[in-house]
């Protein structure tokens, strides 16, 4: 599911996922709860220490993290979930997740419901971002050390190696070591 997704399908509701606290269930943490039970099926877990900065600091004691990569949160981007530790911002810890220059959460400042806000970023303890977001680079294949290419054509062999069974061609003014296995004598 898109970070867009997700958000339409949960802005302006509000979401309880662990029946916890008793008297005030719809928590902060609930929403990321629901993000990692919609998407990997994770089974129900505690934040480690009762609040949303126990995702942070227990993150890799937790089946959702496998799932994730550290982030930073200097390159944020869409669909990265933050965790603030006690600060001014979120005096008791809160986690919300980046979206369009702003901050998607559940029981921010004093809302229940699930809403978009512009949140500091100060107090930011750490940020998962799902693998499923993380942009593949793409790698030009002729360039990438270890790449497999397929040459058609012919061209002289300048040396040989017979113990590693390689052959060394020149392809645009560059020596490259090739397995010589395939090439055909001409």
């Amino acid at each position: 599911m898109t970070a867009k997704e997700f958000y339409n399908k949960h802005v302006n509701k509000v979401i309880d996922m662990d029946f916890s606290p008793k008297g005030d269930v719809y928590q902060c943490v609930d929403l990321f709860k629901a993000f990692t039970k919609e998407n990997y099926n994770t089974p129900d877990y505690t934040t480690g220490n009762s609040y949303a900065s126990g995702l942070w600091i227990y993150r890799k004691q937790k089946p959702y993290y496998k799932y994730f990569i550290d982030g930073n949160v200097k390159n944020l981007q869409n669909g990265d979930w933050c965790i603030w530790g006690k600060c001014k911002v979120a005096p008791n810890t809160h986690v919300a997740m980046y979206y369009n220059g702003k901050f998607f959460g559940q029981n921010q400042f004093g809302v229940k419901k699930a809403k978009l806000d512009t949140i500091s970023k100060d107090g930011i303890i750490g940020v998962l971002r799902p693998k499923m977001y993380v942009k593949q680079e793409k790698v030009d294949q002729i360039l990438h050390v270890g790449s497999k290419v397929q040459l058609t054509g012919t061209y002289k062999v300048k040396d040989i190696n017979v113990k590693e069974n390689t052959a060394k061609i020149n392809i645009a003014g560059k020596d490259y070591w090739i397995s010589s296995v395939p090439l055909k004598e001409v």
